[in-house]
C-alpha cells in the first residue's frame, strides 16, 4: 500500500477517481455521501498489516424504481458513475498502471447479480454495459470541457478529506 501511496501521480489520480464518482452520482439527483480516508491498519494480535484508499461511500444508492421503461436508464446512469473513476484517472494519468476499474467493475457486477432476483428486471450483458458505460464517459469528459474541470475542483476539495 505504501508502494502506491508514494508512486508519482497515485494520489492525485485517487482523488480525481473518486471526484468522478461524486460528480457523475450529482448527475443523477442529490448525492449525499461519506468520504473515508485513507488509513493503515495492523492488528495487533496477528501482526497482519492491513488498509484502505480513501473513497467516497454514498449513503443511500440511486434506486430503481421498479418500473420496467425506466430500468436501462437507471442502469447506465449507474453503470457510467462506477465506469467514471477510472475513466477520469486514466484520462488525467495514463502512466499509472491502474486506474481502480476492477473495484468499481465488481461493485456493478454485484449489483447486476442481485436484480437478477428481481421479478421484473430485464437481464442485461454486464461486460456489454460496462464497455458501453465507459466509452459514453468517455465521449462526454471530450465533448463536455467544463465537466473535467468541475471533477479537477471536486478533487482538490476531497484531497484533505481523503486523507492527503
Amino acid at each position: 500500500m505504501m508502494d502506491r501511496l508514494t508512486t508519482p501521480d497515485f494520489i492525485d489520480a485517487l482523488c480525481v477517481h473518486e471526484a468522478a464518482h461524486v460528480i457523475y452520482n450529482e448527475r443523477r439527483g442529490p448525492c449525499f455521501y461519506n468520504v473515508l480516508k485513507t488509513r493503515i491498519t495492523c492488528d495487533s494480535q496477528t501482526g497482519i498489516w492491513g488498509g484502505q484508499f480513501g473513497a467516497i461511500e454514498q449513503h443511500e444508492p440511486f434506486c430503481w424504481d421498479g418500473n420496467h421503461s425506466t430500468f436501462e436508464h437507471w442502469l447506465m446512469g449507474d453503470a457510467q458513475a462506477g465506469a467514471a473513476g477510472s475513466v477520469a484517472a486514466q484520462r488525467l494519468y495514463p502512466a499509472l498502471d491502474d486506474h481502480g476499474e476492477e473495484g468499481d467493475r465488481r461493485k456493478f457486477l454485484a449489483l447486476c447479480e442481485q436484480l437478477k432476483e428481481h421479478p421484473y428486471a430485464p437481464r442485461v450483458h454486464v461486460d456489454m454495459f460496462w464497455a458501453v458505460a465507459k466509452d459514453i464517459v468517455r465521449r462526454q469528459l471530450d465533448s463536455e470541457p467544463t465537466l473535467m474541470q468541475r471533477i479537477h475542483e471536486k478533487a482538490v476539495e476531497l484531497r484533505p478529506r481523503l486523507g492527503f
